[in-house]
């Protein structure tokens, strides 16, 4: 995921709304110096607002020059109106980009309600109004059977062997993802 960020936002600039940030998304770094973050959670942080993604947003009209809702989107109850506040306080012609989880794990912060195809994303951001939506898929079968070894990880052999494991099977042609890369035009 890092590495699409660091591609596909290289030339991202002005004032961009991070929904669900937390406290250091590992993301951020790979964002341009261009790009002026305004973090925000459901959880107050120091230099993070507090944010209820499924309220309407605290934010004026075209505020924004993009948006960033890195895997937080599953944890919204309507995802669709949560897309239309976020189309409202970005300018016209500016970027959304999120991610969408797939083949991952359940973690309820504090709740999970979707897992979504990549016709799902596209629907689902085209039905809140936004436009040239592109799609791109982020892990394969590795990273898939990886992640059900999450429990194991950080245990010294287990992640010694597996690391080169899930690169090489990553490769392998198939229809696991983890989770989708979506960029779209306000």
């Amino acid at each position: 995921m890092n590495q699409l960020v660091a591609l596909r936002l290289a030339d991202a600039q002005g004032r961009w709304l991070d929904l669900g940030a937390g406290a250091g998304p590992s993301y951020a770094r790979f964002l341009p110096s261009s790009l002026v973050r305004v973090p925000t959670d459901f959880i107050a942080r120091p230099g993070v607002m507090d944010v209820d993604a499924n309220q309407p947003l605290p934010f004026v009209d075209r505020e924004f020059d993009g948006a960033l809702a890195m895997n937080m989107l599953y944890t919204t109850e309507d995802p669709v109106a949560v897309l239309k506040e976020i189309l409202r306080v970005v300018k016209p012609g500016g970027q959304f980009v999120a991610t969408f989880p797939y083949v991952f794990p359940e973690t309820p912060e504090p709740h999970d309600y979707h897992r979504w195809t990549k016709e799902g994303v596209e629907r689902t951001l085209r039905s809140a109004g936004w436009s040239q939506v592109i799609v791109e898929p982020v892990g394969g079968l590795g990273t898939v059977l990886g992640s059900t070894m999450l429990p194991l990880r950080g245990r010294g052999i287990v992640q010694v062997c597996a690391a080169p494991m899930v690169a090489l099977l990553d490769r392998v042609p198939s229809s696991f993802t983890y989770f989708w890369f979506a960029r779209a035009t306000a």
